[in-house]
């Protein structure tokens, strides 16, 4: 709610239930019409190997089958603590970590600088509930991929294959 200028209050009464309102504040205009966007070509996946960690399920889920979907081969983990294991005993190449970056124990960052020390060049791309505004106030954050939530799987398709055919 505080996002988007809104707030919250809430009353707490005992034996009488606690009340929350949510207020937003109104959309003043309607959207102008959006001219028909021409056909986006298809996200042309790949053969690599992508790592996905994220401590929601329903949210690893759907990367997983979309990558998957993509052609990709994913190996998925629900902790960085996981993700670390899973990366010592993978014998093959990972080509790319796609990683929430707020998690219980580790954040991504955190779980990146400890994944580079076993996989040097070690691709990343980070995905977070956040606003863009919320990692303004790191000077290094206009160099971190980030994929905002909610994301549509034309998203995800197009950021992982930009990021995997950078130079």
């Amino acid at each position: 709610a505080q996002q988007n200028q809104g707030h919250f209050p809430a009353e707490s009464n005992r034996g009488q239930g606690s009340p929350f309102m949510i207020y937003l504040p109104r959309h003043q205009t309607p959207p102008a019409a959006e001219p028909a966007a021409a056909p986006r070509a298809a996200v042309h996946g790949g053969r690599e190997t992508i790592l996905v960690v994220e401590d929601e399920r329903a949210v690893l889920t759907i990367c997983q089958r979309c990558l998957t979907d993509f052609g990709y081969t994913v190996l998925t983990a629900e902790s960085p603590e996981q993700a670390l294991r899973l990366v010592q005993e993978h014998p093959g190449a990972i080509d790319l970590l796609l990683s929430d970056m707020v998690m219980p124990g580790m954040n991504g960052l955190a779980l990146r600088e400890r994944l580079a020390a076993l996989r040097p060049g070690l691709r990343t791309l980070f995905m977070t509930g956040y606003t863009a505004q919320d990692f303004n106030a790191d000077p290094a954050a206009d160099s971190i991929p980030i994929l905002l939530k909610p994301f549509s799987k034309q998203a995800l398709g197009d950021k992982v294959r930009e990021l995997l055919d950078a130079p």
